[in-house]
């Protein structure tokens, strides 16, 4: 019996519905539009508005959320012919004049060094924009390899899967730049080469394409398909040493990992996994794995995406799940790394990405130019907004 003053209590377990419910005791089947958090479960802030003006033209890529060397915010995308950056007056077309042919499965890849964007998408060169000086991208050094991921690593800038002057298509090999400057690509082997440093490396044996390229603090790391390479910076002749921490485990996803801290998160063949760069932890198993393959449309495999939120201790995996649209990314995973639980949500959405905000929300603009302004991109941020203020959103 219950007083009038009593108010029944309910503990919600964790989200596994991999689990038969003969041994989830306790635990959900179901823990949808919600976040984790300490003792239960939280509402998930929708989507709020934070870019107007002029909107990407096509269905977006990748993007870029940072800020510069001298403070200031800076935020690039791109779509299959052009790459932008937000202005005020929204994104603004900084293409090279002959603009771009991205491969149906692809996506872009941007990286920051100093006062230079570095993008890539394979198909394409790989192109450069100056911070300072620049107004539109060009090509970056013409010895420069074509690729599908970018990455900086102790100050080189280091491209993966890689179509070689010289060999040709590189799936498993990478190449860097001179020290410090990715628009120099000496020869290979030459004196000016070895003098700055710059090289390659192809992975031997059957871990299959480089997925991608992580930095952490000290190291780097290269995520095969089946294997994962820790890269330390050694100097001289050797430049970096490379040895192989994963075997038989890789990234199933092209681009499919979110750096935090120290670790990493990743999507391997087999579930969910946090790397340290020394071995890999699973954190799906027995949670929700299972789930995730049969919900998601392989199909549109090179849909997803994964982000670590800069102010809360989460990871949001986005991708194509049961009822999307045309492999328009549908639904979210939401990984607490410092819970160690899952929860679910379904939000409709392009690429999941860092973004920048420049002080303008749906609270702060006239009732009368809501409805009017085509908004691009989106944030689930619920702290005060304010210029240069990173969070992690979505472009829809």
């Amino acid at each position: 019996h219950l007083g009038p003053l009593a108010v029944p209590r309910f503990a919600f377990g964790p989200l596994a519905p991999d689990l038969a419910s003969i041994l989830n005791q306790g635990g959900l089947t179901r823990a949808h539009n919600v976040v984790r958090k300490s003792g239960g479960y939280g509402p998930l802030n929708g989507l709020a508005a934070i870019a107007g003006g002029t909107a990407l033209t096509a269905r977006a890529r990748g993007a870029l959320a940072s800020i510069d060397t001298a403070g200031n915010a800076i935020m690039f995308g791109g779509d299959e012919t052009k790459l932008y950056r937000l202005r005020d007056t929204g994104f603004v077309d900084v293409s090279r004049a002959s603009g771009y042919g991205a491969l149906d499965d692809a996506r872009w890849e941007f990286a920051l060094i100093g006062d230079q964007v570095i993008a890539t998408n394979y198909n394409d060169a790989p192109q450069v924009f100056n911070l300072v000086s620049g107004t539109l991208f060009a090509d970056l050094n013409l010895n420069a390899p074509r690729a599908r991921h970018a990455e900086i690593v102790e100050n080189f800038l280091v491209l993966g899967n890689i179509y070689d002057l010289e060999l040709g298509p590189l799936t498993n090999g990478i190449s860097w730049s001179a020290r410090g400057n990715p628009n120099s690509w000496p020869e290979r082997g030459s004196d000016l080469a070895v003098a700055a440093q710059s090289d390659r490396n192809v992975f031997d044996g059957d871990g299959g394409w480089v997925m991608g390229i992580v930095s952490g603090s000290e190291v780097g790391a290269v995520f095969l398909e089946r294997e994962i390479h820790r890269m330390d910076y050694r100097g001289g002749d050797l430049v970096f040493e490379f040895n192989r921490v994963e075997k038989k485990r890789g990234l199933v996803v092209p681009g499919g990992f979110a750096p935090f801290g120290r670790e990493v998160f990743y999507i391997a063949e087999d579930g969910f996994y946090r790397f340290d760069y020394t071995r890999s932890v699973p954190v799906g198993k027995d949670k929700l794995n299972r789930f995730f393959f049969d919900d998601l449309d392989r199909n549109y495999i090179d849909r997803v995406t994964v982000v670590a939120d800069p102010d809360q201790t989460r990871i949001l995996i986005g991708y194509p799940g049961s009822g999307h649209s045309g492999g328009t990314p549908n639904k979210l995973l939401i990984y607490d790394y410092l819970l160690d639980d899952f929860t679910q949500a379904s939000v409709d959405h392009e690429i999941l990405s860092l973004v920048i905000d420049p002080g303008v929300t749906l609270d702060t603009l006239p009732d009368d130019v809501i409805d009017d302004l085509p908004y691009s991109t989106t944030s689930f941020a619920d702290r005060v907004a304010v210029p240069g203020a990173l969070r992690v959103g979505a472009f829809n």
